[in-house]
C-alpha cells in the first residue's frame, strides 16, 4: 500500500511551474493560450509549422515547457533550405597521377 505523504498538493497537482499546460499543435491552439497556461509543442508537428508557431509565440509572448522560439528561429527560422549548397563554392576532384610500369609493380 502506497502510504501518505508523497503527493503533490491539489493546488499544484497537474502544473508545469505552476502553469496550467495546454497543447499546442498549430497557430490556432496557440492563439487559445491566455494568462495563467504554458504550452506544450506537440512532436509531432512538422518543421513548417514550427516555424509559423515559434514566430506567433515571440510576438505573443507566450512561454513552452519543451520549445525554445527564439533558438529554434536561429537555426531553422531564415528560410535556408538545408539541402541547398552555397553556389560561389566549387568542387574540384582530386587528380590521380597516372602510373608507369615499374611503379605499378614495385608494390608488389
Amino acid at each position: 500500500m502506497p502510504s501518505i505523504g508523497y503527493g503533490m498538493p491539489r493546488e499544484i497537482r497537474g502544473k508545469i511551474n505552476g502553469m496550467i499546460p495546454v497543447m499546442v499543435n498549430n497557430v490556432q491552439d496557440l492563439k487559445k493560450i491566455g494568462k495563467g497556461e504554458i504550452g506544450i509543442l506537440s512532436r509531432k508537428v512538422g518543421r513548417r509549422k514550427r516555424i509559423d508557431v515559434a514566430k506567433n509565440a515571440i510576438e505573443m509572448k507566450v512561454e513552452f515547457s519543451n520549445f525554445n522560439a527564439r533558438k529554434f528561429l536561429e537555426q531553422n527560422g531564415k528560410g535556408q533550405n538545408k539541402k541547398e549548397e552555397p553556389k560561389n563554392v566549387k568542387t574540384e576532384t582530386p587528380k590521380v597521377a597516372a602510373k608507369t610500369g615499374k611503379e605499378a609493380g614495385a608494390g608488389k
